[in-house]
């Protein structure tokens, strides 16, 4: 299971150079697009970082004019992060390349097969979620 992950991260990366991100930021990236904006903790836990990797993950975003900060509108000791535009545009790049990298693994599959591998794929994602969840308790 480490190889596939370790194997499937190699080519994350390489499918995303072009776009000038590194896996964080585009993982960041792909978490505030769902979320709209992110308190600097919730990107941290989000992403499994600690604050402090994720407040110099954010700069490079922040000068990239992917993303911008500003205070908590609830708790001004709090800073929100959210994309900007070019942010919104750069993330909905960032899903066309898994989705153009997660066809091409698909298609190497034998047809008959892959709707059995999806399934067992979402049995694994709701396995490790579970898992997780436990451990954040």
């Amino acid at each position: 299971m480490s190889d596939l992950v370790r194997r499937l991260q190699l080519l994350e990366r390489a499918a995303k150079a072009p776009l000038n991100l590194t896996l964080p930021q585009a993982h960041a990236l792909h978490a505030l697009r769902g979320a709209g904006s992110l308190r600097m903790q919730e990107l941290a836990e989000s992403l499994g970082l600690a604050q402090s990797t994720v407040t110099r993950l954010v700069a490079p975003l922040k000068r990239m004019a992917l993303l911008d900060r500003r205070p908590d509108r609830k708790d001004g000791r709090a800073t929100r992060a959210f994309l900007t535009d070019f942010g919104l545009a750069t993330a909905d790049k960032v899903e066309d390349v898994d989705r153009v990298l997660y066809q091409k693994i698909l298609e190497r599959l034998p047809g008959t097969r892959r709707a059995e591998v999806v399934a067992a794929v979402e049995l694994l994602h709701d396995a490790v979620l579970a898992l997780a969840e436990e451990g954040m308790e």
